[in-house]
């Protein structure tokens, strides 16, 4: 079988480098030359896992042209300054940086209006039914905008991700699966802070970078429109998993949860289907987040 040559946005972060992983298991080690891996400013990518050893370079996104491209038989944006960074940056230079992202690949997808390109948008996109203004929700504003300047091209697929599971998760103890795994290891308990109950829907990471891959080999367009979601819990039955799935007694510490339920969460079963339709098995929760303990940033 041989391995496309595919253009990564956004290569370092939680989606690019899981699907660089998943690459290099479908395809070996070997083929990963044939990537062309951009990200914020010149890197070394390094992965983990079975692929532990293997580091590729990463070029500058301003570095990117019309020629890398050429041959490429899909790209995908997932470059994007998330919205834990607006405050650092300030309501200015966020837009700004995120519209110089855009206007890059954007006048780089041009000059190849026939090659498949995947966006990552946002579950918090799907879950605002149109496109609010940037100073209501600045992060889903350009998701919305830069999605919305893709519609036209004939093999589009938009990504909806709500909460992700997966070996390269960044900062664990800023998503709740992440925090629960380090306080299980460090403490055998998990302790949620919570006014009410809340609500998650996750997916793999690694099933979705599969399904991608896939779709790309058996060629014909992609899927248009991906909401990988693979369970919904609320937290107090998120540790409960997590204890569980780490080989412990669950220990889970919650107060009265009294107040409003804050749900981030879908029921769209299409994702289920989608990965039946190519023959790939979905990751069961317990093996989720065992994968996910693995990552380096638990190391």
């Amino acid at each position: 079988m041989t391995a496309p040559q595919i253009t990564v946005v956004g290569a370092s972060g939680w989606l690019g480098r899981t699907l660089v992983h998943e690459y290099a298991s479908v395809y070996g080690p070997d083929s990963l030359h044939r990537l062309r891996l951009y990200g914020s400013r010149d890197s070394i990518l390094r992965l983990s896992g079975p692929h532990e050893g293997v580091c590729l370079p990463v070029s500058p996104l301003l570095s990117l042209g019309a020629s890398d491209i050429a041959q490429s038989s899909a790209l995908f944006w997932y470059a994007f300054v998330l919205r834990n960074r607006f405050a650092e940056l300030g309501a200015a230079k966020y837009r700004k940086t995120n519209d110089d992202i855009a206007s890059r690949v954007m006048s780089v997808i041009d000059s190849r209006a026939d090659m498949p390109v995947v966006f990552a948008s946002s579950g918090v996109a799907l879950e605002r039914g149109g496109i609010p203004t940037y100073d209501d929700d600045p992060y889903a504003h350009l998701k919305l905008v830069y999605e919305q300047r893709l519609q036209g091209r004939r093999n589009l697929s938009v990504l909806y991700p709500y909460a992700v599971t997966g070996m390269y998760m960044g900062e664990p103890h800023k998503f709740a699966l992440g925090s629960f795994i380090q306080q299980q290891r460090r403490s055998g308990s998990i302790a949620i802070e919570a006014n009410g109950p809340v609500i998650r829907s996750f997916g793999s990471a690694h099933d979705l970078s599969r399904l991608l891959l896939a779709s790309l080999v058996r060629g014909g367009p992609l899927p248009r429109r991906v909401v990988p979601i693979s369970f919904t819990l609320d937290l107090v039955q998120l540790g409960v998993e997590v204890a569980a799935a780490l080989g412990s007694e669950p220990n889970v510490q919650v107060g009265e949860l009294n107040g409003s339920p804050d749900k981030y969460c879908s029921d769209d079963p299409t994702f289920g289907v989608q990965l039946a339709a190519l023959g790939i098995r979905p990751t069961p929760v317990a093996e989720q987040i065992r994968v996910t303990s693995r990552g380096p940033m638990f190391e």
